[in-house]
């Protein structure tokens, strides 16, 4: 009852600000904006009800069903997720939900450090069509990792007190923190994984964990962008404001659907989207075999590596 009250509260500040900020022209902005609103109430439905952040379902609708740039499209993602991430972020803390501070330490500077290498560095040197191809492939890895979880979570080994390496994280945020700066998510998802089935943490505690983890990441990298560009424009500004009021609305209802529906409800409609955002990655670009064959090496790492852990934790080591 608490987190709904506190849910309750954090929408209407929100609404209230909004309403201020646009000087009560919001509504408006929405109805001229009405595909962005729509797509993040979709987002946003995702990012409450699963493991993975609205920018996993904002970014190819914008770059392939809106048409919008993927640069527009990552810095839309980075900022809405901003609000919305945070405002999830202030429940999981007031309501005393568990996470682990240890790994949100690491994420704040290794995948800071990440999120702005890719953002003024590594970005620039990726063409709109090969940032498009490389989500496609992270959302493969997604759909592969959600289906890995669902067969074999409940085989998983739970340790009281993981204690992932420091090595481990840093690697791990910080390879999160630039695929945030490319496609506007990652990191979040990456974390979650590894939480669950490389580290061994309890499902929840990985899922709030993760939230925290890419709110921080979300605003590092909105608020580098505000700092040292002019990015933020007035047509990302009036995308996010659309969509501003919707998040806070988005995300409720996304985990009162998680908490009443079938587990798997959720799933299926998330590798759908997956699925769909897949197939249309190939209609429209083809096969690119350095994707495909990088691809395959993180995927068959990511096996090799889990077969290992495994053999070693059943002969006690």
């Amino acid at each position: 009852m608490r987190g709904v009250v506190i849910q309750l509260l954090i929408a209407i500040s929100t609404w209230a600000i909004w309403l201020l900020f646009t000087n009560f022209n919001g509504f408006n902005i929405i109805l001229d904006n009405i595909t962005i609103a729509l797509t993040m109430l979709l987002g946003s439905f995702v990012a409450g009800s699963t493991s993975v952040g609205g920018g996993a379902v904002a970014f190819p609708i914008f770059t392939k069903v809106l048409h919008i740039d993927s640069n527009t499209a990552l810095i839309f993602s980075l900022a809405i997720q901003s609000v919305g991430m945070t405002a999830a972020s202030l429940m999981i803390v007031l309501t005393k939900m568990p996470i682990c501070f240890r790994i949100i330490r690491y994420s704040i500077i290794a995948g800071g450090l990440g999120l702005l290498t890719s953002l003024f560095v590594v970005r620039l040197h990726i063409s709109n069509a090969d940032i498009k191809y490389l989500f496609s492939c992270f959302s493969f890895l997604v759909a592969a990792g959600l289906i890995w979880i669902r067969l074999n979570y409940d085989k998983a080994l739970h340790l009281d007190n993981p204690k992932p390496s420091a090595i481990a994280l840093t690697i791990s945020c910080f390879i999160g923190g630039m695929l945030s700066g490319i496609i506007g998510t990652g990191i979040d998802f990456i974390v979650f994984t590894l939480m669950i089935f490389m580290w061994h943490y309890d499902f929840k505690k990985a899922i709030a964990t993760s939230v925290v983890i890419m709110a921080i990441n979300a605003l590092i990298g909105f608020t580098a962008i505000l700092l040292t560009t002019n990015q933020f424009s007035d047509t990302i500004i009036n995308y996010w404001l659309a969509a501003v009021p919707i998040v806070v609305i988005g995300a409720p209802l996304g985990a009162l659907a998680c908490k009443y529906a079938h587990k798997n409800i959720m799933l299926y409609f998330l590798l759908v989207l997956i699925l769909i955002d897949i197939v249309s990655t190939v209609v429209i670009m083809g096969l690119k075999p350095n994707y495909l064959i990088l691809l395959a090496i993180v995927f068959m790492g990511c096996i090799y590596y889990k077969k290992r852990q495994t053999l070693s934790e059943s002969n006690g080591i």
